[in-house]
This record gives C-alpha cells, sequence and structure tokens, in this order.
C-alpha cells in the first residue's frame, strides 16, 4: 500500500485465498473469527500508515474504544483495568488500597522511558556502527540491560496481582514477565496512555481495508501462489519462483512471511556472518500457543477481552520456557468480541477465542495425541472461571496447535510471536529490513526490527518502504514524533506530497 502510493509497481505473492496471515480472519456459519490479533493498540500508528497515502482510517474502519480494556481474573479475585486514571485509581484502592499512588508515578515514569525509545522503533538498524549514536546512547539506560518487566512493575507495587497486571503483557511477546526486558514497561504505559480498540468486524478488517486500497492504488494481488525461493546471487536477487516453477522478474523483494521460515527455506547462502544459517537456526523464538475458536448459540456473559491467570503463573512461564512441558494449571486469554460488536456472531450468539501459552515446536510434544486432551482440559477450566455452560451451546469449533501455526502458515517451530525479545536479539542485533546480502531484499515483520506486536510490525513496513524509497530516490516523509497520551490524533487527512514515479515504467516489487 504504501509502496504503490509513492508509484511502484507491486506484485504480492500470497499463498493463502486470503490476505492477512496472522492478522487475517476467517467466517464459519455465521461466526467471524480473528486468527491471531484481537487487539488495537497505538491507534495513532495505524492512522498514520493511511494518512501516508492521503486517507483517513475513520473512512475506512469503525474504531471502538474498549474500556476496561480487560478484566483480569486471578482465581479469588479480578482486577477492571481502564485506561482512564481516574477510574483507574479507584479500582486499585478497592482492589489494593495501597497501589492506587503508584499509578500516577509508574506513568509518569513509564511516559519518560518511552520518549526515549520509541525513537529507537522508528529507524533501520542495518549493521552494528548503528549502535554508535547519541541517541542510543541516551535511551540505553531505559532499555533495561539486567532488569526484567515484572522487576519494573515491582519497582511501583507491592501487591503480587498488580505486579502482574503491570507485566503479563510481555505474552503479547511471547515472553515470560521475569525474562522479558524492562524496557518492555512500555507495552503496559501504552495500553493505560492511549487505551485499547477494537474494529468492529474484528481486527482483521484492518488487513482487508488494506488490500482494497493496494488494489486500488494498482497492486496486483496473486491468491493461492506460494514464494519458493528467491533467484540472483550475493549480491542481488533478480526474480522469485514460485513453487509452479514460474519466475517473476523484480527490482526490489519484500518478505513478509515468518523470517526465519522464509531465509532458510528460500534463500541457499548465508545472508552474513552475523546471520549465517547455523546461527539462524540456533536464535532463541517466542512460545506458541494453542487456539480454541468457538461459535456458541448463546450470548455469553464475558468481557471482551478476559484474561484468566493460573494460580500459580510463573511456574506456568518457568514450565513453558523452561522444562517445555504442559501440566493441567495453565491461564486462559478470552476475546468475546460479541459483548462490543454485533457483528461478528448471529443475534444471541458469541463467537469466542480462546488461547492458551504453550511450548513451540522444539518441545517433546506430540500434538495429534495431545490436542483433543487439551482441547477439553480448556473447556473444563473455562466453564469453571467463566461460570458458565460451554460445551452444550458450541455450534462451531475450530482450533490451532503450535504444528498447525508451523504448517498452515510456515512459522518457524510455530513461534506465532516470531523471535524472542532477548536483549542480545534486539536492534542491530535483531533481523534487519534490508538485508546486508541480497541487498535488494527486505524483511518486515515480528522476527525483524523493530519487533513483536501489531504495531511495530505495522513500523517495520514503514522502515522497509522508506529504505525502498531511498534506494529509488522517492520521497518518503520522515517518521513522525511521539503524539501526546490521552487520546487519539485528529482525523483531519494529511497527504504526504506527490509520487516521484508514474505507475508507467515504474520500480517493480
Amino acid at each position: 500500500m504504501l509502496l504503490a502510493y509513492r508509484g511502484f509497481a507491486v506484485t504480492l505473492l500470497e499463498k493463502r485465498s486470503s490476505v492477512g496471515g496472522r492478522t487475517g480472519g476467517f467466517r464459519r456459519d455465521g461466526y467471524t473469527f480473528d486468527v491471531g490479533s484481537t487487539l488495537l493498540m497505538m491507534r495513532f500508528v495505524v492512522e498514520e500508515m493511511y494518512e501516508l497515502v492521503g486517507r483517513r482510517l475513520a473512512d475506512h474502519l469503525r474504531i471502538v474504544p474498549i474500556d476496561p480494556m480487560y478484566r483480569l481474573d486471578f482465581g479469588d479475585r479480578s482486577l477492571n483495568v481502564s485506561s482512564d486514571a481516574s477510574r483507574m485509581e479507584d479500582e486499585l484502592q478497592r482492589f489494593a488500597p495501597s497501589s492506587r499512588r503508584s499509578l500516577q508515578s509508574f506513568l509518569r515514569s513509564e511516559r519518560n522511558r518511552l520518549s526515549h525509545l520509541y525513537p529507537m522503533l522508528q529507524r533501520e538498524w542495518s549493521g552494528l556502527r548503528r549502535l554508535v549514536s547519541p541517541s542510543l546512547v541516551t535511551a540505553l539506560p531505559h532499555v533495561g540491560l539486567r532488569r526484567s518487566i515484572h522487576d519494573v512493575a515491582g519497582q511501583y507495587f507491592s501487591d503480587p496481582d498488580i505486579q502482574l497486571a503491570f507485566s503479563f503483557q510481555s505474552a503479547y511477546l511471547g515472553m515470560s514477565p521475569w525474562s522479558c526486558p524492562a524496557g518492555f514497561a512500555m507495552v503496559p504505559y501504552v495500553e493505560h496512555a492511549w487505551g485499547i480498540d477494537h474494529i468492529e468486524g474484528g481486527i482483521h478488517q484492518l488487513t482487508r481495508s488494506m488490500e482494497e486500497i493496494a488494489m486500488g492504488l494498482g497492486v496486483h494481488i496473486r491468491r493461492e501462489c506460494c514464494a519458493r525461493r528467491l533467484i540472483g546471487d550475493k549480491r542481488h536477487c533478480r526474480a522469485v519462483e514460485l513453487a509452479s516453477g514460474e519466475r517473476i522478474e523484480t527490482d526490489d523483494v519484500v518478505i513478509n512471511a515468518d523470517a526465519v521460515a522464509a531465509l532458510l527455506g528460500m534463500l541457499d547462502d548465508n545472508v552474513s556472518l552475523r546471520f549465517c544459517r547455523p546461527r539462524l537456526r540456533r536464535m532463541r523464538e517466542s512460545c506458541s500457543t494453542f487456539m480454541l475458536y468457538l461459535g456458541l448459540d448463546t450470548r455469553l456473559a464475558l468481557d471482551h477481552h478476559t484474561f484468566f491467570f493460573a494460580a500459580d503463573y510463573r511456574a506456568e512461564m518457568d514450565r513453558v520456557f523452561g522444562s517445555r512441558t504442559l501440566a493441567d494449571d495453565f491461564s486462559l486469554y478470552v476475546c468475546n468480541p460479541s459483548a462490543t460488536d454485533s457483528t461478528m456472531a448471529p443475534p444471541g450468539h458469541s463467537a469466542l477465542y480462546v488461547l492458551a501459552l504453550v511450548p513451540n515446536t522444539r518441545a517433546d510434544i506430540d500434538w495429534r495425541t495431545r490436542a483433543p486432551q487439551l482441547r477439553e482440559q480448556i473447556l473444563d477450566r473455562l466453564e469453571r472461571r467463566a461460570s458458565a455452560s460451554i460445551r452444550p451451546h458450541i455450534q462451531v469449533s475450530e482450533q490451532m496447535t503450535p504444528t498447525d501455526w508451523a504448517d498452515r502458515y510456515h512459522v518457524s517451530h510455530g513461534a506465532v510471536f516470531g523471535l524472542s525479545h532477548s536483549i542480545d536479539q534486539m536492534l542491530a542485533f535483531r533481523l534487519p529490513n534490508r538485508l546486508p546480502a541480497p541487498r535488494n531484499v527486505y524483511l518486515t515483520g515480528g522476527s525483524t526490527s523493530p519487533g513483536s506486536g501489531l504495531p511495530t510490525i505495522l513500523e517495520s513496513a514503514r522502515i522497509a518502504a522508506r529504505l525502498i524509497c531511498e534506494r529509488h530516490g522517492v520521497f518518503f516523509p520522515p517518521p513522525r514524533p511521539l503524539p501526546p497520551p490521552g487520546g487519539h490524533r485528529p482525523q483531519e487527512v494529511w497527504v504526504p506530497g506527490p509520487a516521484s514515479f508514474s505507475a508507467e515504467g515504474s520500480h517493480q516489487a
């Protein structure tokens, strides 16, 4: 979408019948489900993407703020988390009075952290030399090299459940709060500063909307078209070869498939010494997920987003990331969009999305035999924790295992959140948005810089588009600074200027 607006001739090779991948969706018998992403954070990033192509987000999608953002159920008590600071203070007063006065301290300090780290998320990290910059030196103390996001939460809050409420967001990255770097405390801050939104019809409507705009700009989308390998030499990629044997010549290639799987499967040579094939195989990956998508013939009395925590969440995380085993006590994330959005299910029905964090396929787990057992365990736990009858009302039931993520979506080891965000796999140590070799191959997605999560994945697309434009002498607007908290950007249209290439005779991507 971004490249087509700047005048490039773009062909999109889509392996499946519909676009979106892990941010896609599907419909079964009147029920609509998101495949992966279910909530929208940092809405201003999405607004900027639309403004970059002369559009206004509000003209294409209906955005619905969710407040309370979610309910956290700890078993013996629950917490409704709001992005309204005064409402959140009242909830903390009810839940753990000693935590109320700490909220403002958290918001002030983490705002400062994000203001230093945000510019790091907007730039490309093509080599280690990029680490030697004044801006990074200034930001480095806020990365939290020797501390975890749970350590940061403990700095503000003494109640163990509140500490978890301000650190469990590491799960969005497929990591444990006790190993996720402290810099990611910016994630819970972002929630409290800008809130969480829902897109009517499901989060996958975002990719459908971008698809529509891209096609209107002349993008040629070839569906059920599997790219097999890149043809060229170490310096330059000349063509993409399809599984059918057809070759498509190109000036530039953007890979937005899972980066590790794609580089190992589509390139014959090492990307570089730093990202040689043996190292790619050794890089640490996130956990995976076991998913249930349930269409129920009843309205379930659950909030839009609910997190049911295991009795010992740390033991669960140690098991998922340490011993890589499954146990009877596990947490669940449940998305019940029908609580907000009547388009997701027939009247009086619910379209339920249920997620459990599990080890990726490096673990010794046979999902062909384990999946039916885990499904029943999840339904047992859900009925007990939600105090609701689920099984008699199931009209549609689909599931996704780590093996399914690997096989259907070509995700390396089913690590659905991509590469882990350990300190040695961030910034210039993470897969870059432009390969050292071939130089005209670009990467986007959760395993690349700046990282996992929908807003940062969109940012990776902007970075890749900017790099391609720079290579061909096409103007691309610089990224905007972090907007103030407490609301979304104005909805006026911002047109970034004329494209430097016409559709005729333009470059091929």
